[in-house]
């Protein structure tokens, strides 16, 4: 609970916990909170990003998933993730070069 969930921008029902932003490269470490029926695009474009399903359903590409699902997502993915149900991501934005 040391850091703060903050709303995304322009993604009701989405917040985020970032636990951090490291070197040059952008490689960034953090959590995604989802409302269900919340539509969240993973990570920042431009870089490879994985993603891992703590708890809830995501939909993904048409297909459903749950917990222990995981992810990755390319630098010119859109990563669109929707929840179908309240969920929580853990996530890493690999470096961009």
């Amino acid at each position: 609970d040391a850091y703060p969930w903050v709303p995304v921008e322009d993604e009701p029902g989405v917040a985020v916990k970032e636990l951090g932003d490291f070197t040059e490269r952008h490689i960034r470490v953090g959590f995604t909170r989802c409302e269900a029926g919340a539509v969240h695009r993973v990570g920042q474009p431009g870089a490879t990003r994985l993603a891992y399903v703590l708890s809830g359903r995501v939909e993904v590409d048409g297909r459903s998933y749950g917990p222990r699902s995981a992810f990755r997502f390319d630098h010119d993915d859109d990563g669109l993730v929707g929840a179908e149900d309240d969920t929580e991501l853990y996530w890493i934005a690999l470096p961009r070069f």
